[in-house]
């Protein structure tokens, strides 16, 4: 197939559009890394992957909009970051477009499950089909 002979105007403008969009976000994270995160040594990719995808509940009161994080028993690791420094956070006092300030939460870790007894519990990985036992 032949390619393209033309290269049009809106091409390169969307590129150009494109590229600065992506160098905002990187620095908007390397920001919040920095400022909100006590300059956590973490790169934008985990930053999304561990942080920004994490579930959560909005409330909306009067004065507040209230940003509750679900706890991840599986990333101990950025809970207790986040847990560390949401206090530091609410003491910024931010200010929303709306006029309300930010308040983050982090739901308190679950209860530990408790451990299968070892006597019920088959010795096999759950992972692999057809495992003799």
């Amino acid at each position: 197939m032949e390619g393209r002979s033309k290269i049009f105007a809106h091409d390169v403008e969307l590129d150009s559009f494109c590229n600065l969009l992506n160098a905002t976000f990187v620095h908007l994270i390397q920001c919040v890394l920095k400022e909100l995160l006590d300059d956590a040594k973490m790169d934008p990719n985990t930053f999304i992957e561990r942080i920004v995808c994490l579930p959560g509940r909005l409330r909306i009161t009067p004065q507040l909009e209230i940003v509750t994080f679900e706890y991840n028993r599986r990333d101990p690791e950025a809970m207790s970051l986040l847990m560390s420094r949401y206090d530091a956070i609410n003491a910024m006092k931010l200010r929303m477009r709306s006029g309300k300030i930010l308040r983050i939460a982090v739901d308190p870790p679950p209860p530990k499950r408790p451990k299968a007894k070892s006597g019920n519990s088959k010795k096999r990985n759950r992972f692999i089909r057809n495992q003799v036992t």
